[in-house]
């Protein structure tokens, strides 16, 4: 006895059709999130506001602020305690094995913008971040902004300030902890990233 469904295409074949599909759209988002972790390169300079020293393959120099606030601060977040948001209240990610460095670039800054200063901005000398402030020198010649030496982004699926959505996305970024640099929850830990 075959069945067809009102297509004309017998139920067996449209079952299979649409496995075949559900798997294809599962493959091509490992893929996607495999390519935006590649894209991900490293850049080894940093800068550490007014410290007059150098750390690792960086560059230091001492500067002063232009800016009449820093390009981070801290707030209260219910499920992580306290962490950094940037100027507009969106949380501020760090992307976990990489140490001192910058890796992410080209499409994956895309999915993760860095948090950068303007042209003409520098980090404070004063206030309760300053000694934990640093830059590092992006590619393209922008100051991203450095929390206890590491990069951080923001998270294209945060919609709104306060969101936490980028939180342990492929169990390697995480929101910034302030006292820390970021780390895993288990609440979130190892979410696939969308983009």
């Amino acid at each position: 006895m075959n069945r067809r469904d009102p297509s004309g295409r017998s139920a067996h074949r449209t079952v299979v059709h649409a496995n075949l599909r559900r798997r294809s759209a599962g493959l091509a988002a490992l893929v996607a999130v495999v390519l935006l972790v590649a894209a991900c390169g490293s850049d080894n300079k940093t800068t550490k506001a007014g410290s007059g020293t150098t750390t690792g393959k960086a560059t230091t120099t001492t500067t002063q602020a232009t800016a009449a606030a820093a390009p981070v601060s801290t707030a209260s977040n219910p499920m992580l305690g306290e962490i950094l948001v940037d100027t507009k209240g969106f949380t501020v990610y760090v992307y976990d094995p990489e140490k001192n460095g910058m890796p992410c670039v080209d499409g994956c800054a895309t999915a993760w913008p860095p948090v950068v200063l303007g042209a003409d901005a520098s980090l404070p000398p004063t206030g309760p971040l300053a000694a934990d402030l640093s830059t590092v020198a992006r590619p393209d010649g922008a100051k991203q902004v450095a929390y206890k030496g590491r990069p951080v982004y923001r998270f294209a699926g945060d919609t709104k300030p306060g969101d936490i959505k980028g939180d342990g996305v492929g169990g390697v970024w995480h929101a910034v902890k302030v006292g820390g640099a970021g780390g895993a929850t288990t609440t979130t830990a190892g979410r696939v990233s969308p983009y």
